[in-house]
């Protein structure tokens, strides 16, 4: 089975897209993707359907690209005007596939 990554990167005026693939324990770059934003200044966020519709496009032509559809990514983003807390939580365990969903949280 392939382990495929991917890691997108909300800047200030640009969105890139990078995805790899892990092979004999080592990271091999597929493509890299970068768009110009219109729904970011400063590291704000300031037209969230435009940053939606931006997003949608750029994970389109990366999959195209590819030819394989990408289910999740590690985003990163300017800490800019966020508040971060470390906490902790339990959840039960309901499916039994035994795989913790944002529904299970």
């Amino acid at each position: 089975m392939r382990k495929v990554m991917a890691s997108i990167d909300l800047g200030s005026d640009t969105i890139k897209l990078l995805v790899a693939e892990l092979i004999k324990d080592k990271v091999h770059v597929l493509t890299i993707k970068d768009i110009k934003t219109k729904s970011i200044k400063d590291g704000l966020i300031t037209n969230e359907d435009g940053l939606i519709e931006e997003l949608k496009n750029l994970f389109k032509q990366t999959e195209e690209t590819l030819g394989l559809k990408i289910h999740k990514v590690l985003v990163n983003i300017n800490p800019i005007e966020s508040e971060f807390a470390l906490g902790e939580g339990l959840t039960t365990i309901t499916n039994p596939e035994k795989i913790i969903e944002g529904s299970d949280i």
